[in-house]
């Protein structure tokens, strides 16, 4: 399974981004949601910049490892700010402050804990839909690595998600996912590694193509070309076919220099490119 600290590091590099951005912080209102979802409570918090209007929201699913929302704060103030479009962070099941068990998956148990995990996602946006502050027909989902895979299963089901976007994931199976993790940085190159993919026979998990093949949303898949924990190419290859053969509304944004993390390898830093693109495709969506 992916490791936790990938994914963590995306949040962290948001947030130093914003450390400073003091005034729109200020300027956003916090709303605190607690949501029963199969014997548990997720508690939440819905960051809107306007508690008067009813305005699109995107749900942040998080990734493999242990975030809570506070972690995610300061990467939504830098993905949406300045624009008219509501967040909603939560803890994970058994993380923070929401009840219920945390359980890390593998790919022997990813297919019950992943389907355990969209519950708890498709209880937030049923509570979301009833919420004075959001527009229903205007809730979208944004997940990465591990979190990209839940949100294909929720978008699968809920034929009135309107948009998903899945940053470094979400068309392997989890045992492919996996297996690309493990023997990535001992092949000679990312494209030798891929080809290995072919011959993969272990376990494999929770498999996301039926969901993506029913998903009626626009989707919008971030990839970098330099990712060693997830198999880039693999995954276009998987998404451009479903696409063809089933006319799905998707779009793929490739940056061949960047990582796992987003992070461009040939400069060191937090890539500066898929941010502007990802609010412009946002922003485009929930005006139509």
């Amino acid at each position: 399974m992916k490791n936790p600290v990938r994914y963590y590091n995306i949040s962290i590099a948001f947030l130093l981004m914003t450390a400073v951005n003091v005034q729109s912080i200020a300027q956003e209102a916090a709303i605190d949601i607690e949501i029963p979802s199969n014997k548990a409570v997720i508690k939440g918090t819905l960051l809107t910049p306007d508690k008067n209007k009813k305005l699109p929201v995107v749900i942040i699913v998080p990734g493999s490892g242990r975030q809570v929302r506070k972690d995610f704060e300061g990467m939504v103030k830098f993905l949406f700010s300045g624009l008219d479009i509501a967040a909603f962070i939560y803890d994970k099941r058994g993380l923070g402050e929401s009840t219920g068990i945390f359980k890390a998956p593998v790919a022997k148990t990813s297919k019950k804990l992943f389907r355990q995990r969209a519950k708890d996602v498709a209880a937030i946006v049923k509570t979301l839909r009833n919420s004075p502050y959001i527009a229903p027909d205007k809730i979208g989902l944004l997940g990465s690595s591990q979190g990209a895979w839940i949100i294909t299963m929720v978008a699968g089901k809920d034929k009135e998600i309107a948009f998903i976007v899945s940053v470094s994931g979400a068309a392997s199976s989890v045992g492919v996912s996996d297996y690309y993790d493990d023997i990535a940085e001992k092949e000679p190159s990312i494209e030798m590694a891929i080809a290995k993919l072919k011959d993969y026979k272990g376990v494999q998990g929770f498999d996301p193509y039926s969901s993506i093949k029913n998903m009626e949303c626009p989707a919008l898949w971030i990839y970098g070309g330099q990712d060693k924990s997830n198999p880039t190419d693999w995954d276009i290859s998987i998404i451009n076919g479903i696409k063809k053969k089933y006319s799905k509304e998707f779009h793929i944004n490739l940056y061949p220099d960047y990582d796992h993390e987003l992070i461009d390898t040939s400069t060191g830093k937090l890539g500066d490119k898929f941010v502007p693109d990802l609010r412009n495709w946002i922003t485009n969506i929930v005006k139509e």
